[in-house]
This record gives C-alpha cells, structure tokens and sequence, in this order.
C-alpha cells in the first residue's frame, strides 16, 4: 500500500470581521503591562493602606522575574505579526492579570504593619482563608504564565509558516 503524500492546508487568514475587540485589547495590553503589572506588583498594596516590607520585597521580585517575563511576551505578541491574539492566548492573558490581583490582595507582609499583614485580612478575613486563596492563586498563576507563553510560542510559529506558505 502506498500512502499518499498530504499536503498541509495552511491556516486561513482571519477577516476583520472573525477578530473580536477583547483580543484586540489583550493584544493592547501586552506593551503597557510591562509597566503596569510590576508596578501593581510591588506597590498595589499601598493603594489600600497595607504598607511594610512587603513593598520593598514585591518590587524588587517584580523587577526581576514580571518585567522580563512581559518583555518576552511581547516580543513573541510582535512575532506573529498580526494586532490581535489567539482567542486561547487573550483569555490566558486575561486570567493571569486577574490573578495579579488576587495574589496581590492576598500577600502576607511580615507582621511589621499594625493595619494587617495583607488587604484581605485588613477587611477582616482570616488569615487561614487568606492563605489558601494565595496558594491557589500564585499556583493557578504559574501554569497560566507557562500555558502562556507555549501559547503564543506557537502562535506566532504558526503565524510565520502561513506567512511563508502564502
């Protein structure tokens, strides 16, 4: 039996029509999130009356793994050449910056602050319920910042073979 070679159809060119306006504006949001997300990072706590060590700590962790992390996002946004993302890539995007908020509500300071140690347990939660709300977030958080980055990885792998078929 001889098997037939298939060639690869190649990935159709989506009107303007079939993009939706979120991932438009995911794809918006990658470039100003490089400063905006570490800043939130490290300092968003304060905008709730929690200060202490926990702002030193955040801005300098944000400094170190956020920025890089956005900028390398954004080089692979640019990569695929096109305004918009995935639908897959625009909804990762999305929950990773809702859990930016929730790790951020949910980050325990040192105990140096008389206010509460994070801006959960200063509106009156335990701290048992703050914890557990942390570990999941910064858990969910991680896997969505690698699916992240596998996604648009091969997006814009993708994207470059359609261009270099077509």
């Amino acid at each position: 039996m001889k098997m037939e070679n298939k060639k690869r159809k190649p990935i159709a060119k989506k009107t303007t029509s079939e993009v939706k306006r979120w991932q438009r504006l995911a794809h918006d949001l990658i470039f100003p999130s490089v400063v905006v997300v570490p800043l939130w990072f490290g300092m968003g706590r304060s905008l709730f009356g929690i200060s202490g060590w926990g702002i030193i700590s955040l801005t300098i962790l944000a400094l170190f793994t956020l920025v890089p992390y956005h900028i390398i996002l954004i080089i692979l946004s640019w990569a695929g050449k096109r305004a918009y993302l995935s639908k897959l890539a625009s909804v990762l995007l999305f929950v990773y910056l809702a859990l930016q908020v929730v790790v951020q509500m949910t980050f325990l300071d040192a105990g140096d602050t008389p206010e509460g140690s994070s801006v959960l347990t200063a509106i009156g939660a335990s701290e048992n319920l703050n914890d557990t709300i942390l570990g999941i977030g910064l858990s969910v958080m991680i896997i969505v910042m690698a699916a992240l980055l596998i996604v648009l990885t091969v997006d814009a792998i993708n994207n470059r073979r359609a261009k270099s078929t077509a």
